[in-house]
């Protein structure tokens, strides 16, 4: 150690930079299990390092705090957002780093058996995330250089070896040198007690003397990057995903609206006027589009999860986020509220559809039990073989039947509300972790076996979902999608209204939840195409009633991935060339030049050359001897091809929509 006033202990980042955001940022939940685990949620952090931050999201006690753990400090060395305290050391909390994430012991702080968690990764790299550790000498001011690149948006502070307060500085608040800043352990507002005198550039952090931050201690700074235009992510290295702001309260329930020019997965958010909580919300806990706001708060280590007065607090778009809510952590009239926002993972087209789309078969299943899934969906549709048909959305934390009735129910993302189905005769949920579903309560209808789950991802050219609440006249909304949609679901998550599908005719329009043949009405799309950025609603109910709130899912053909499109079937056979290689594992068919059932088959239930299990969605009834509530076992409409999927002579003849995935 040299005898310089100050010691730059390290300053990390890598060359080249990622390419999206899920490189470099991870929300992962998981379920303890009182022994040993590894997380696995594809951050480098033993190439790249990094910090994990974790929260028991179940408890409310003193012990259940939010850890931090990082690499420049080392596996096991924990400080708590919630406390002043000196670093501590406990080798059985976060044990080591990996190429994808990070391993557990067995402390009940970090893994509890049976209780649910919360963890949050930062990778280091340019243009996102920094860590340095400096000595203050309590006498003179100096500079410590980083790597982050550009400068921060935000920096958080805290005395390592004796103990001090956490002190955030946010480019909301100043700007200038001897900034005041925010004190993320008691969660007070900007006041003179604060000015940590602390400023930065893009290759150092300025430390006054005197100063909160510079006394006889060793000292860790979390540097953040801010983007505004200048991101170098995604494909073509020019995508922004981080950014810092403030924006004014009004009190009322419609809002502030923030314009980020993407969405948000990620917000942390603090009143400056006032000693309001800081709050943590994230797209995997819930951010439900007029539904229940999971948040947590950092400087309070007995709060558990909560949401029972912050419903429809916060609501997401494909440009940032909106207030829709009142109260003193979110839209007090006139008072400022600082906030950082990292962007959803709608960056990078995926190479292949096994990336983004699922089929899962849950046979014989009872209460409890669980089926691992790969990847955190967007969107779930379950198909009963004994009846029942369910799509279930994260953004909007609610499930809605595609069937005749076209209802709408209650939040399947919740702990508070795991019954994420309580009708029609089963129940099924997304578990509280990232990779599995789990059977609930079964209500007395069918049984719980024999469930067909097909699990979507959004991504860029595949598939969006979209949340907007109506106006009553003609308007367009944003999508993240990044090309046309070709096809788009849009339903009123509150009545039970018809299941709109916009198809390529901007002057048609179809009926998800009937067989019915299309119809023309310009009230629908206002005979209007989408574009790579927007689509456009009418004026019609069920897609655009004023104060309505609505959900929209587009879907697009994506080269090997996945494939809108219309064909003529007359005669013995039809091939339908999707561009695929290996033939599709799901096909839905919809006949549009007269009525029609909506069909869905998939390889799990069996695309073959003799009998295809298939489901119809728009029907339970029985028709002619045919039970449209169950999977129909008896018939051979499709057959497997190489390049899509072959419509065989039992099918009748007419023209149809289809939409396949590779």
């Amino acid at each position: 150690m040299s005898s310089a006033k100050k010691m730059l202990l390290s300053a990390a980042g890598n060359a080249g930079g990622p390419t999206d955001v899920s490189d470099v940022f991870s929300t992962f939940l998981y379920e303890g299990n009182g022994s040993t685990q590894t997380i696995t949620n594809n951050i480098d952090l033993d190439g790249e390092g990094g910090l994990v931050w974790t929260k028991n999201r179940t408890k409310s006690t003193t012990a259940d705090v939010f850890f931090i753990t990082d690499t420049e400090r080392g596996a096991g060395k924990v400080l708590v957002t919630s406390t002043t305290a000196a670093q501590a050391t406990n080798a059985d909390t976060i044990t080591g780093f990996t190429s994808a994430g990070f391993a557990l012991g067995d402390d009940d702080v970090v893994n509890t058996n049976n209780e649910d968690f919360v963890s949050w990764t930062f990778r280091k790299a340019p243009k996102f995330f920094d860590m340095v550790t400096y000595e203050g000498n309590n006498q003179t001011a100096f500079t410590v250089p980083h790597n982050l690149g550009v400068t921060p948006g935000m920096i958080i502070l805290k005395a390592v070896d004796s103990g001090g307060g956490w002190y955030v500085w946010h480019r909301g608040l100043s700007s200038t040198s001897h900034a005041v800043s925010l004190h993320l352990t008691s969660g007070e507002g900007s006041d003179d007690n604060y000015e940590i005198g602390i400023n930065a550039t893009d290759e150092q952090i300025y430390i006054d003397t005197g100063s909160s931050i510079n006394g006889s201690d060793t000292y860790i700074a979390y540097l953040f990057a801010h983007h505004d235009g200048d991101g170098e992510f995604g494909p073509d290295g020019d995508q922004d995903i981080i950014y810092h702001g403030s924006y004014e309260g009004n009190g009322n329930t419609t809002g502030p609206v923030i314009d980020l020019g993407w969405e948000p997965q990620w917000l942390l958010i603090k009143e400056v006027d006032a000693s309001s909580p800081w709050s943590v919300l994230d797209t995997q806990r819930g951010i439900a589009f007029n539904g229940r706001d999971q948040a947590l708060r950092p400087n309070n280590a007995q709060d558990a999860e909560y949401s029972s007065n912050h419903e429809s607090v916060i609501n997401l778009s494909a440009t940032g986020f909106s207030l829709n809510g009142t109260g003193g952590d979110y839209n007090t009239n006139n008072s400022t509220y600082l906030y950082t926002a990292i962007r959803a993972p709608m960056i990078t087209p995926p190479a292949a559809a096994t990336e983004v789309f699922k089929g899962y078969s849950m046979t014989g299943l009872s209460l409890n039990d669980k089926v691992d899934i790969d990847f955190p969906p967007d969107m779930i549709l379950h198909m009963h073989a004994l009846g029942g048909k369910n799509v279930l959305t994260r953004l909007t934390g609610a499930f809605l039947n595609p069937g005749p009735a076209a209802a709408s129910n209650r939040n399947w993302l919740l702990t508070s509300y795991p019954d994420a189905m309580d009708t029609g005769g089963y129940s099924i949920y997304y578990d509280n972790n990232n990779t599995s579903l789990k059977i609930s309560n079964n209500y007395g209808g069918a049984s719980n076996a024999d469930i067909t789950s097909f699990q979507w991802k959004r991504a860029p050219s595949f598939f969006d979902v979209v949340t907007y609440k109506g106006t009553g006249s003609a308007k367009t909304e944003a999508h993240s999608l990044g090309v046309t949609p070709e096809m788009v679901w849009v339903k009123n998550i509150g009545v039970g209204d018809p299941w709109a599908v916009y198809y390529g005719d901007n002057t048609d329009y179809l009926v998800l939840n009937t067989d019915a043949a299309t119809v023309d009405n310009a009230n629908w799309w206002n005979d209007t195409s989408p574009t790579s950025s927007v689509f456009t609603v009418g004026t019609d109910h069920s897609v655009n009633a004023s104060g309505e709130f609505y959900t929209a899912y587009l879907f697009a053909t994506l080269a090997g991935v996945s494939k809108v499109g219309s064909v003529s079937h007359s005669g013995s056979s039809t091939d339908v060339s999707c561009g695929f290689s290996n033939g599709a594992r799901f096909v839905m068919l919809k006949r549009t030049d007269a009525a029609g059932h909506w069909y869905i088959f998939d390889t799990i239930s069996g695309i073959v050359s003799g009998n295809d299990p298939y489901y119809v969605l728009d029907s339970q009834a029985t028709i002619s001897g045919i039970n449209y509530a169950h999977q129909i076992t008896n018939s051979d409409f499709i057959d497997p091809l190489a390049s899509g999927f072959q419509i065989s002579g039992d099918f009748t003849d007419g023209t149809y929509l289809f939409y396949a995935i590779a």
